[in-house]
């Protein structure tokens, strides 16, 4: 929810960075990730800058903002459910595959009913306060 959240606040902010050419993107997986890609110079630079603060110190959303982020990774969550049976299936065995938790739609509603604003804020904090820093770059850097 952090990474859906960073990127919706972004969004407004950087708009005009995404018309010139740039993108950037937050995810959440095996920790987080951030992704900037463009064409190089100055700007980039500052670009990363600014998606690397942002996720850092999230700034606090509008009222209402997390909830309706929220409901719409619950709906996501609800929709899985009817996906097609050769994502459903893969989803289902690749995490039989591998050590990582794997939790069922049930599950994951109860989940995301349960974070808050400050919760999905702090747990990006931990995350960050335990992880390593990774960076591939290519291009002319």
């Amino acid at each position: 929810m952090l990474s859906v959240a960073v990127e919706d606040a972004l969004d407004e902010s950087l708009y005009r960075a995404k018309l010139a050419g740039y993108d950037w993107g937050v995810s959440a997986g095996q920790g987080l990730g951030l992704s900037i890609s463009g064409y190089s110079g100055d700007k980039l630079e500052t670009l990363a800058q600014s998606v690397a603060a942002a996720l850092l110190e999230p700034a606090e959303l509008p009222a209402g903002r997390f909830d309706a982020l929220s409901s719409l990774h619950k709906r996501a969550i609800s929709s899985a459910v009817h996906d097609n049976l050769y994502s459903v299936g893969r989803g289902y065995l690749a995490g039989q595959a591998f050590e990582n938790p794997t939790w069922s739609w049930g599950e994951q509603t109860t989940g995301a009913n349960a974070v808050t604003w400050e919760s999905a804020v702090n747990r990006g904090k931990k995350i960050r306060s335990e992880s390593a820093l990774t960076c591939l770059a290519h291009g002319d850097v």
